[in-house]
């Protein structure tokens, strides 16, 4: 099976080791492999995830020349950066807001969100 590295950036949050996932084709895979497979990929997209919504917070209160950071998260902002509409900018905010501000217990787990190693 072959298989991404996990990596690390430095030496902060945003540096967890993700763990590998396959990019082998599960087609030609048996069946534990194929469920092995499945659970690493949603741990890492769960965990992309939440990166992301850390990105799209700090980008959206963020302004140019500065790291000072506004208190309302501008989702034109996010519009304008990922060629989104405003709407659907507002919306993912919503939920960025939601998973890290509201309920930080969600945004901790989305962080730690990691499939068990193999024996």
């Amino acid at each position: 099976m072959a298989v991404e590295a996990g990596f690390a950036v430095g030496d902060g949050v945003f540096d967890t080791p993700l763990h590998p996932v396959s990019f082998s084709d599960p087609r030609e895979s048996v069946g534990q492999e194929c469920e092995a497979g499945l659970v690493a990929w949603q741990a890492r997209l769960t965990h992309d995830e939440w990166r992301r919504a850390c990105w799209m917070l700090e980008t959206a209160r963020s302004r140019a020349d500065t790291t000072e950071r506004w208190p309302e998260p501008d989702p034109r902002i996010i519009a304008a950066a990922l060629g989104w509409s405003v709407t659907m900018a507002a919306a993912r905010l919503e939920t960025a807001a939601g998973a890290l501000e509201r309920l930080p217990r969600l945004g901790v787990a989305m962080c730690a969100c990691a499939p068990a190693r193999p024996r």
